[in-house]
């Protein structure tokens, strides 16, 4: 792997950290004030529960996200996948449950407004150049016309246009 292409995939480990952290952060100071509490309300109950099953595992995929840039080792798990899809989720239902205890329209103004911002950044990539689009259905294709004689060439004789693998995606090096 060359060390430009390293470091992209360090960047990512680097984002995902970053906003495992700040969902972490944001479920303490929501969940704070509902410690104290003698009952909950439904609301209430939903963002304490929802954190309580959040909190753990975006500890847990920001110690593995360091192992993996401490070893430049990007293997995956079908738990680890499940992990990385259940913590944003149930973080996310813990903020809108938060809003709607407070008032039902401000958690209903945070979903919409959170669902228009995730169709927003997925259109993103709509818009990105080519040369940095993701091609996952070339893999198989490219994998099969290989043979052992035609082995790509070391990292620091690429040519742009080369195809690196990222997990089981593959993406154009915009080198």
């Amino acid at each position: 792997m060359s060390p430009k292409d390293w470091k992209r995939k360090e960047n990512w480990l680097d984002q995902d950290n970053l906003i495992y952290a700040g969902f972490i952060a944001i479920g303490i100071v929501l969940v704070q004030p509902f410690l104290t509490v003698a009952e909950l309300d439904v609301a209430a109950l939903v963002c304490v529960l929802s954190f309580s099953v959040a909190i753990p595992l975006l500890a847990v995929l920001t110690m593995i996200n360091q192992l993996r840039k401490t070893h430049r080792f990007l293997g995956s798990t079908p738990l680890l996948n499940f992990a990385k899809g259940v913590a944003p989720l149930t973080s996310c239902i813990g903020v809108v449950a938060a809003f709607w205890h407070m008032s039902w329209i401000a958690g209903l103004v945070l979903l919409v407004s959170g669902t228009v911002a995730v169709i927003a950044y997925g259109g993103f990539f709509s818009v990105l150049p080519a040369r940095w689009a993701v091609r996952g259905s070339c893999l198989r294709r490219s994998r099969s016309r290989r043979s052992s004689t035609n082995r790509t060439p070391p990292p620091d004789r690429a040519q742009a246009g080369t195809r690196t693998r990222f997990l089981n995606t593959q993406y154009v090096q915009p080198w």
